[in-house]
């Protein structure tokens, strides 16, 4: 992951969106060839995996990469499915992200932040806030200390996720989560909030995916007021 800035000037209306209206749009998604060729772009395929490993016999970094991008099964495929119709939408916050899908809207590795319930805006963009700083070297109290020591790992895995303590987020659930964003998540020209929608299975293991940006659009604009008439 790089230690590039996020950018803030997203859509106002995305918190406002009809959750219900997005669910519907990727209910269909999920039975077209799209949510294949996304899922793939997530996750390594047979071929993806072994050239990696050979890859990894003489580059270092290489190695072991088709396993941290998670392995492709029909299993998983239909997790992802399950997770569309009843995971919770959650608008993560971006801590930090590659600058590839900062700027140029290309699949890439990020850290959210996610949590669901009453107060979870709140507590998501504040969390966002104290880890950004933590990670940039702004450690303040012992207890900030520890949390950084959790998130110092930039190495992408998928499905990684680190609880993060109630002196942050009170008794909300909320964790830290390496989500790999397909470029389908992101305009060509790179992310332009630092809130993005995800789905979130619950708990310390499930696992957490985008939602395509065309998909957020439609919503978003069914959602947004009327333009004003003069």
């Amino acid at each position: 992951m790089s230690d590039a800035e996020n950018r803030y000037d997203g859509n106002p209306n995305i918190l406002n969106v009809d959750t219900g209206h997005l669910r519907r749009l990727c209910l269909n998604w999920i039975e077209k060839r799209e949510f294949m060729d996304y899922f793939w772009e997530i996750h390594a395929g047979l071929f993806f995996r072994m050239i990696a490993a050979v890859v990894g016999v003489f580059q270092k970094d290489a190695r072991g990469y088709g396993r941290k991008r998670g392995k492709s099964s029909p299993e998983l495929m239909a997790r992802y499915r399950k997770s569309v119709r009843s995971a919770p939408i959650v608008f993560s916050h971006i801590v930090m992200a590659n600058t590839a899908l900062l700027y140029e809207g290309e699949s890439s590795p990020a850290l959210v932040v996610i949590a669901s319930g009453p107060g979870s805006d709140e507590i998501m963009a504040h969390a966002a806030a104290l880890l950004g700083r933590i990670h940039f070297g702004d450690v303040r109290t012992p207890e900030e200390a520890a949390l950084a020591s959790t998130i110092e790992d930039e190495d992408y895995r998928f499905g990684k996720r680190r609880k993060l303590p109630e002196w942050l987020v009170g008794e909300t659930e909320a964790y830290a989560a390496d989500l790999w964003v397909a470029g389908e998540a992101a305009h060509e020209d790179g992310l332009r909030s630092n809130i993005l929608p995800v789905f979130a299975e619950p708990g310390l293991h499930g696992i957490t995916f985008a939602i395509p940006q065309a998909l957020i659009d439609r919503a978003v604009k069914r959602s947004a007021p009327p333009p004003l008439v003069k």
